[in-house]
């Protein structure tokens, strides 16, 4: 008889995005009656709840907040002693660093950590979060990266040894995100678009991680040149107002619409001639696997994980962060080789199928937690 493991998965994302996504994928495709799960986590949407709790996990909203003071630890390290996991598994960087030290208080047998992202942007924070994570190093079994990027800048940092170190990258339901884009159908006239106008998406936060700034300028530069082209930029965060006003300030109101959240991203995605992604920062991001599976064209920036799921020139085009100029010059280089963008499209789901699908995501987080628990969790034995 397989005996039944107890999973613990904790996170703390301030927004909805990636983290949320890839914790809910996870608790889905875990194999059935051999986990029993519970997580730990902040305030969450209803929808994100409502998910979770339909694929068995119990929810604890311990209202876990940014900042892990020593009350939070403590709280934390309680939930942990009375629910006795085998696994522990926290998600994200503000839950890795007071996660680590409770689970350790509680002394859960197995300990795992994915940071998503390996890069802190304020100064002021940068020095703490360096200590930290080379400081909290040694609680952990394993420490999952998403891309090979991330891992080589950790281990670069002192934040993980090799043995602890793996690379799991994210992986997107593609069929499943095939029949919701083919059945959301065209968003055009929903906008009050005409048929056949050129389409650009942004997916994702409007915070400056996202760089929807450096989209805007060079939607201003790509507008110039095809006027009749509309941006779409679909979610919400802290730089909306501020980009609100500068599309007014520059009189593109007409041509770059911010949509807020939206719950048919994949069928704006599928209706886009172009999906750019204008990161200054990333882990791996789940937009630009989401477009690749649908067969979109896409421009990236070479930052993370980006490189590699997009092979420059053959699966999508990839330009410097920062760089308002370079995004300019690959969207109008799509937009006016439509052969050449669904070629690039093709050849982009071919990629997402063979090496970013949710299902391999998932049996190598399975594969890593059944050789822990098979070594004890052994610390630094994952190799």
């Amino acid at each position: 008889m397989v005996q039944v493991r107890h999973l613990s998965l904790v996170f703390y994302e301030p927004e909805p995005g990636g983290q949320s996504e890839h914790v809910q994928a996870l608790i889905r495709g875990l194999p059935p009656g051999r986990f029993r799960v519970t997580v730990a986590c902040g305030p969450v949407r209803p929808a994100w709840l409502n998910g979770v709790k339909a694929a068995g996990a119990e929810v604890a909203d311990l209202r876990l907040g940014k900042w892990g003071g020593p009350v939070q630890i403590v709280h934390l390290a309680r939930w942990f002693r009375a629910q006795r996991p085998d696994l522990v598994h926290l998600h994200g960087q503000f839950a890795g660093g007071w996660g680590r030290v409770a689970a350790r208080l509680a002394r859960a047998p197995c300990l795992v950590y994915t940071p998503h992202a390996t890069e802190i942007r304020s100064r002021l924070l940068r020095p703490f979060y360096a200590l930290s994570e080379k400081g909290l190093a040694r609680f952990c079994d394993a420490v999952i990266y998403v891309s090979e990027a991330n891992r080589a800048a950790a281990l670069a940092q002192g934040w993980a040894q090799p043995g602890q170190a793996v690379v799991i990258p994210n992986g997107v339901d593609v069929a499943g995100l095939r029949h919701i884009a083919g059945a959301g159908g065209d968003p055009r006239p929903g906008l009050g678009l005409k048929p056949g106008i050129p389409l650009v998406l942004q997916g994702g936060r409007l915070h400056p991680q996202k760089g929807p700034d450096v989209l805007l300028a060079a939607a201003r530069q790509v507008i110039l040149r095809k006027p009749e082209t509309v941006f779409l930029l679909a979610g919400d965060g802290p730089q909306r107002a501020a980009l609100e006003r500068e599309i007014g300030a520059l009189g593109l109101g007409a041509h770059v619409r911010i949509l807020g959240r939206r719950a048919d991203v994949p069928a704006l995605m599928a209706a886009s001639d172009v999906v750019a992604l204008a990161s200054r920062w990333e882990g791996l991001p789940y937009a630009l696997l989401e477009a690749m599976a649908l067969a979109r064209p896409c421009v990236a920036t070479t930052v993370g994980g980006c490189p590699e799921a997009i092979e420059s020139g053959e699966s999508g085009l990839l330009v410097p962060p920062e760089d308002p100029g370079a995004l300019a010059a690959a969207i109008l280089a799509l937009l006016s080789d439509r052969e050449r963008g669904r070629a690039l499209g093709q050849a982009a789901a071919q990629r997402v199928e063979e090496r970013f699908s949710v299902q391999r995501t998932v049996a190598e987080t399975v594969a890593l937690y059944e050789r822990l628990l098979a070594a004890g969790g052994s610390a630094h034995s994952v190799g």
